[in-house]
């Protein structure tokens, strides 16, 4: 019961970092674009920049002396501050790349996280979901009817088993089948029926009874008697199985003296 609690609370703290990283990872896609945007619009500024400043430069009419004079001044000055400008642009922008790249960063990392905790969640539910039986008990038992009421006979006719269907929040409440394996000393099973799996993966199980209870969710208690045939049945010790489809969920063993 502590492994299921324990097995339980991993299921779920995985399901929570999971979508926990699945928004943090969204977020961080969406700031990627929004600094793309911020990039790309400061480069088309600048160009603009630069064109006006040629626009500017190079005129096409003829100027004196002291106006080509004043005018390389300004123009001076002008291509001083757009270099400072430029200068500036490309600190800028190296450190919207350098951030860029750490973000890109997180994201493969937050990526690889989300798959381990996709492949964990998986197997938790998995675990989580398989129904077990404990408390299995068997005990061979005389049939009480009129046919044994002057006999002598002192074989047992019935082996009956009991168990408790595990309380398991995750496993699907409703009808379940489970099947008994009996198998005497001689490894014989004792009123043999098959179980063929043909769609899956062409399973097959060899089981002496079966019952069909109805589970809630909670600890279910379940009795089923499974009939001994005379020529299989020998004093030693038998041993006893249970199965949910071909899932073993419990066993225990009766000794015959």
């Amino acid at each position: 019961m502590f492994s299921l609690v324990i097995t339980s609370f991993v299921a779920i703290f995985s399901f929570v970092n999971f979508y926990k990283l699945k928004k943090e990872n969204e977020d961080l896609n969406k700031l990627l674009q929004e600094e793309k945007k911020i990039y790309k619009v400061q480069l088309e500024e600048l160009e603009d920049s630069i064109k006006l400043s040629e626009q500017e430069l190079y005129k096409s009419h003829v100027k004196s002396p002291e106006v080509i004079e004043a005018d390389s001044y300004v123009s001076a000055e002008i291509l001083t501050n757009e270099e400072i400008s430029v200068e500036a642009l490309e600190i800028q922008n190296k450190k919207i790349e350098k951030e860029i790249s750490e973000l890109k960063t997180i994201i493969d990392k937050n990526n690889k996280s989300i798959v381990d905790l996709k492949k964990n969640t998986k197997a938790g539910e998995k675990i989580v979901d398989k129904i077990k039986a404990l408390n299995v008990n068997a005990r061979g038992v005389k049939v009480m009817s009129d046919f044994y009421k002057n006999t002598k006979e002192n074989k047992i006719q019935e082996i009956r088993v009991c168990f408790t269907l595990e309380a398991n929040e995750f496993v699907k409440e409703g009808n379940k089948k489970i099947f008994v394996q009996i198998v005497n000393p001689n490894d014989q099973i004792i009123s043999s029926h098959i179980l063929t799996d043909t769609v899956a993966s062409n399973q097959t199980l060899e089981y002496s009874s079966h019952v069909n209870t109805f589970y809630n969710q909670k600890d279910t208690d379940v009795c089923v008697y499974v009939d001994l045939e005379k020529k299989k049945t020998v004093k030693g010790v038998y041993k006893v199985k249970l199965f949910h489809g071909f899932d073993e969920i419990g066993a225990t063993t009766y000794e015959y003296q």
